[in-house]
Formats: C-alpha cells, sequence, structure tokens
C-alpha cells in the first residue's frame, strides 16, 4: 500500500509540475505578443531602446525565460519600482494578500460545508452574487463605516476607536470585510456550498449508506468520513478564482497586496513584476491542487488502488 501511495503521489506530482510549466509558458508568449513593452514608456530614442532591450533580456529565448521564472531569477523592477528586486516586493505584497487568502479559504471552507450539509441539493440553490456589486457593496460598507465613525469623532460623541481605518494604516475591520467579500464575491461559498449539497446527495445514494439507513445505523459520521477527499478537491478547486479575485479586491479596498501589485505592472508594462506574480498565483493555484490530491490519496483507497 506504501508503495502504491508513492507511486500515486509523484504521478500528481509529475502532473502538476507540467501544469505550472505550461502556464508559465502561456503568461510569457501572452507577455511577449502584447503590443508594446516597458522600454516604450521610457523612451522612443532607437540606441537607448536597443540598449534597455538588450540589458532587460527582452529577446531571450522562451526556454531560458521559462527556466529563470521558474527559478526564481526575476531581476528588478523596471517601472514599478525602479531598481527594487521582485523577490523584495513580492515578500511585502504578499503579508497583505496571505492572510486574506487563508481567511477567505476558512470562510469557504466552514460555512460552506455547513450550508452544504443543510440543504439538499434538489432545492434550489440560493442565488449566486455576482462579483461586480458584492465588492463594490464591500467598498461602499467600509468606507460609510469610516465616515461616520469620522463624524462622530469630530462632533464628539466618541474617542477614536482602535480599530477605525486610515485608508493608508491596517485595519482588522476592513481586513475581516475584505475576507468575506473575497469569499462571497469571487463565487467560492456559493460553489462550495453547492458541491457539498451534490457530493452528500451522491453518497446518500450509495449502496453503503442505503444498507445503513435500512438497518437504522447512524450515517452522520460515514458520510463526513465519505465527504473528506471531495472537500479538499472542492477547496482546492476555488483557489484560482480566490487569486483573481486578489487582483479585484485590492484595487477596491486600496490594500498594497499581491493583486494591486500585479494589477499596476500590467499598467505599466513591467514584465518581471508581471511575471513574477503570475509565478507565485500558479505555484499557489499548483500547490493549493497537489495538496488535495495528497489528502485525496491518503483518505481515499480506491485512488490509490486505480491503475
Amino acid at each position: 500500500m506504501t508503495s502504491r501511495l508513492v507511486s500515486a503521489f509523484i504521478a500528481h506530482l509529475l502532473t502538476r509540475g507540467a501544469a505550472l510549466v505550461a502556464a508559465v509558458v502561456v503568461l510569457l508568449v501572452l507577455l511577449r505578443a502584447a503590443p508594446g513593452d516597458a522600454v516604450d514608456l521610457i523612451t522612443t530614442d532607437p540606441t537607448l531602446r536597443a540598449r534597455l532591450a538588450a540589458s532587460w533580456h527582452l529577446d531571450a529565448p522562451l526556454p531560458i525565460a521559462v527556466g529563470q521564472a521558474l527559478s526564481g531569477s526575476w531581476g528588478t523592477s523596471w517601472t514599478v519600482r525602479p531598481g527594487r528586486p521582485v523577490a523584495d516586493l513580492l515578500t511585502e505584497a504578499a503579508r497583505t494578500s496571505i492572510p486574506l487568502l487563508l481567511g477567505a479559504f476558512l470562510v469557504t471552507l466552514v460555512p460552506g460545508s455547513l450550508l452544504g450539509s443543510r440543504r439538499r441539493r434538489t432545492i434550489r440553490p440560493w442565488p449566486r452574487a455576482s462579483v461586480v456589486p458584492v465588492f463594490l457593496l464591500g467598498w461602499g460598507l467600509i468606507i460609510g463605516l469610516n465616515e461616520l465613525t469620522f463624524a462622530a469623532i469630530q462632533a464628539g460623541h466618541i474617542a477614536r476607536p482602535a480599530w477605525f481605518s486610515l485608508p493608508d494604516t491596517p485595519s482588522a475591520v476592513r481586513y475581516t470585510l475584505a475576507v468575506a467579500v473575497l469569499a462571497v464575491g469571487s463565487g467560492n461559498l456559493h460553489a462550495f456550498s453547492d458541491g457539498v449539497a451534490t457530493r452528500l446527495a451522491e453518497h446518500r445514494q450509495s449502496a453503503a449508506i442505503q444498507a445503513l439507513t435500512a438497518r437504522g445505523m447512524p450515517t452522520r459520521f460515514v458520510l463526513w468520513r465519505l465527504l473528506i477527499p471531495d472537500l479538499a478537491l472542492l477547496t482546492a478547486e476555488r483557489a484560482a478564482f480566490l487569486f483573481g479575485g486578489l487582483v479585484v479586491l485590492e484595487r477596491v479596498f486600496a490594500m498594497p497586496g499581491l493583486g494591486g501589485l500585479f494589477f499596476e505592472a500590467c499598467v505599466q508594462r513591467d514584465q518581471p513584476v508581471v511575471l513574477a506574480s503570475g509565478v507565485v498565483a500558479a505555484a499557489g493555484v499548483v500547490g493549493a491542487r497537489l495538496l488535495a490530491d495528497s489528502v485525496r490519496l491518503a483518505t481515499d483507497p480506491r485512488l490509490r488502488d486505480a491503475p
């Protein structure tokens, strides 16, 4: 059994690694196919342009560029923070984005599981929230809360509370609201709970659960045990939506994270920052899928025994 588990894990590892390489190749091809580059924002002089293009390795062969991207050799920023190491920029931005991602994953997993387990798949699903209104509603709530609090402070009705958020300062309230908006606005909470309801309905129709029910035996623990591999897969499937939602969320909430950095780099054609952000996002999605594969292999014997 151990050898089968190791073999299955290695197969999944190779598959996810190939997906990561493919994602980097696609990103590089898109960057090179896009009209214009960072040099266009700096100079129109042909001599200087040729010098900058050579120093920035704009014409590096695709295999070399892919290898550099995957190895973390991202160099320095061209236009977003000229001369700053890209790795430093990503590290600073990650301090904002990682708590948002982890919080959104937790909000997706726990309430989504509870909501999905409390309704039957045959019941009409609760409405899917549109992304833009949810993000704008979250932004409006935090702005309105700040304005009302500031007016009360100015009028002398209250002292400044510890959670009060200025635009350039961290705030627990803003973080909490941002996590909720990211989980709901990205569609994760709806899709996850719907997936849980679907999987539970399938398990309830299985021969094993039907036999336990016929004998009058409890099935709740068995159902949740069978659901563990499904929960891992459903959570990993939503990873890409969370990373994509960061771009919108951090722009709307003015939070200096990876999503905001990626957007700014795209606008300013800072290829090293765009590429590095894409590699980090792709690695995060692939890592989530690999972790889900590991959980499923460990908890579902059918996957280990599959040819």
